[in-house]
């Protein structure tokens, strides 16, 4: 739920960024979202096969 709030949140946020043509991307961003899905996965894998 968490996830959703803040993916929700940062659509707003670029949304008016680029309607204001000053959008810059931001890679830690995309690093904290792409370890928080590698760490789901990895606990799921984990409880798949130990569980």
């Amino acid at each position: 739920m968490g996830l959703l709030v803040w993916a929700a949140a940062r659509y707003f946020q670029v949304f008016r960024q680029i309607e204001r043509q000053e959008y810059r991307p931001q890679t830690r961003d995309v690093l904290i979202l792409m370890a928080m899905v590698l760490a789901g996965a990895l606990v799921g894998v984990v409880w798949l096969f130990l569980g």
